[in-house]
């Protein structure tokens, strides 16, 4: 039984051509050798998730590259979209990839009359949800000009970690806070077919924050 586990690259970018060194650190309470193990990496390009490549690791040594930001932010969908586009999901914008059962439709420019007025993303009917890397803490920024916006916070077993919703303050950035363990994707619904998200942050995990307690600890890599 594992109690932790996690994955990085060797180096924070690769140039083409470069073959991509994948590091993973497995702790456990009941195995005492890295061998008993048989671990397997699963890639796949963001753009086409069925395409899996996959790569055995073995024990090894690895780099851990250190982290240079404690967060990962957007603000505003421009300029890549304008106001009234109308696309179909899913969208991978960033780090962030969102799903949804409506065509995707951006708003704005918002605030109106603002010289920084951004493209905001309308949340549709039926909600979206939006996954990342796991992280702790999560944080959207959210108008609407009907009714309140609500966000629920998912781990990767899909259990609920933490839930938020905004006032009923109108046509206001609101910030709706979600603070749980090893959150991996937000469902983002309400609204009345007026909510909106103009920006979202993802705080990510220091490498100072020890992973989950395993008396043995195996590196392994490929």
């Amino acid at each position: 039984m594992l109690a932790g586990k996690r994955v990085w690259t060797e180096q924070d970018t690769y140039h083409s051509g470069e073959r991509v060194r994948i590091c993973a650190e497995v702790a456990t309470n009941y195995v005492n050798n890295p061998e008993d193990y048989f671990v397997v990496a699963q890639c796949f390009p963001k753009s086409n998730p069925e395409r899996i490549i996959q790569r055995v690791l073995v024990p090894g040594v690895c780099k851990y590259t250190k982290q240079t930001k404690d967060k990962n932010c957007f603000y505003g969908f421009s300029p890549r979209y304008k106001p009234e586009d109308t696309i179909n999901f899913p969208i991978d914008y960033g780090d962030f990839h969102f799903e949804g059962t409506d065509p995707a439709r951006f708003y704005g420019p918002w605030p109106s009359q603002d010289p920084q007025a951004v493209t905001a993303l309308r949340i549709p009917q039926e909600g979206l949800e939006i996954s990342f890397t796991a992280s702790p803490q999560v944080q959207l920024q959210i108008f609407h000009t009907f009714l309140p916006v609500s966000a629920e916070a998912y781990n990767e077993a899909n259990q609920l970690v933490a839930s938020s919703t905004s006032t009923d303050e109108q046509n206001v950035l609101q910030l709706l806070d979600l603070i749980g363990t090893e959150i991996t994707h937000v469902k983002v619904f309400g609204g009345g077919g007026e909510g909106n998200i103009v920006g979202m942050c993802i705080f990510l995990k220091s490498e100072e924050t020890p992973m989950q307690e395993g008396k043995y600890r195996f590196i392994y890599t490929g």
